[in-house]
């Protein structure tokens, strides 16, 4: 019973508060839903085929909640997304997460709903005389999924402050290319582009290093101290408040997705297999990323506050949240995050 009462007062809160004034609280008749590619938004493609967000609406007393999902290789492009009201919720990594939430602190709002999962973002190159990441040079060109402020340049940002110095700490940004990740590897592995290294996510860095000629200088848990988060999903305080039945749906629909990644790789790969019709890999080699210790699949943020201490240093950030609380609605209070 108390842990009934707990998810109603977390969830349910708007809605509550219109029924006891006697008004009606309509709810969307659709969700919209965008995320970028690959594993690190495995959850999005596991709700996609089992029907999950529906499963857990119609619970919810919705019993026709149309549910799209949109593929958008650009975390600039998803944002813009939310910020015009074509998406409900996106995912992508925390910097341009941060980005929005900084620039909507106030006004829309933006904060995370969940977080979905960590693994190491490995910095691959065709150059087999590196032997480190600060060995690359001005003539160089690095694909990223987004320049200056995606996850993967924040974290060339670190690597040039770690290598360099503080005074050099954007040296990568006049290298970094924006590409999607399917893009990335044919020009990475091709060697006839001008790419000579990409800062790649799961399956994409795994595609890479099949190839011979391809080799991995630095990983995100080496600038990061760690595993941490690597994607998560966003939306308006608006809507978050408007519709609590359908945040309900799609939080347990989100939990249901991760308990059937960790329980099921091999459901999960075939699923995968089967919706991203960019992915290459074999259902023994995407069974393998899943089960590789390094990969985590979990709703709980990790170090979010090393990401927003890092954008805040840097000055991409004019707010600088107190803990990780700030940066997430109150439905994922209950997690174990930091």
């Amino acid at each position: 019973m108390i842990s009934n009462v707990f998810k109603r007062a977390v969830f349910g809160v708007v809605l509550a508060a219109a029924c006891a004034s006697g008004v009606a609280s309509a709810e969307t008749s659709e969700l919209r839903l965008g995320h970028q590619l690959g594993l690190g938004y495995l959850q999005f493609y596991v709700m996609h085929d089992l029907g999950l967000v529906q499963k857990y609406a119609k619970a919810e007393g919705i019993p026709d909640l149309e549910v799209t999902y949109k593929e958008i290789g650009s975390p600039s492009v998803l944002n813009d997304a939310i910020l015009s009201g074509s998406l409900d919720m996106v995912s992508a990594g925390p910097p341009p997460f941060l980005n929005l939430w900084d620039r909507t602190k106030g006004n829309l709002g933006v904060r995370m709903l969940v977080a979905l999962n960590m693994q190491p973002m490995r910095l691959n190159t065709n150059n087999a005389k590196w032997k480190t990441a600060c060995e690359f040079t001005t003539s160089d060109r690095i694909a990223v999924p987004g320049v200056k402020t995606s996850t993967h340049a924040i974290l060339l940002n670190m690597l040039a402050e770690k290598c360099f110095g503080p005074d050099k700490r954007n040296f990568f940004e006049s290298l970094e290319i924006p590409m999607k990740h399917p893009d990335a590897v044919i020009a990475l592995t091709s060697g006839k582009s001008e790419i000579t290294g990409h800062f790649a996510t799961i399956p994409y860095q795994n595609i890479e290093l099949q190839k011979s000629n391809i080799h991995t200088v630095v990983s995100s848990y080496d600038l990061m101290g760690g595993p941490s988060t690597v994607t998560g999903v966003w939306l308006t305080e608006k809507f978050y408040n408007d519709n609590p039945k359908v945040v309900k749906a799609a939080y347990d629909a989100f939990a249901e997705a991760t308990d059937i990644i960790r329980k099921d790789p091999r459901r999960a790969a075939e699923i995968y297999r089967k919706l991203d019709k960019s992915n290459p890999l074999s259902q023994q080699q995407v069974e393998q990323i899943l089960t590789d210790p390094e990969v985590i699949y979990s709703l709980a943020p990790q170090k979010m506050m090393v990401w927003a201490t890092t954008m805040h240093k840097i000055g991409l950030l004019k707010n600088e949240p107190g803990d990780w609380k700030d940066l997430f609605f109150p439905a994922a209070y209950k997690l174990s995050g930091n």
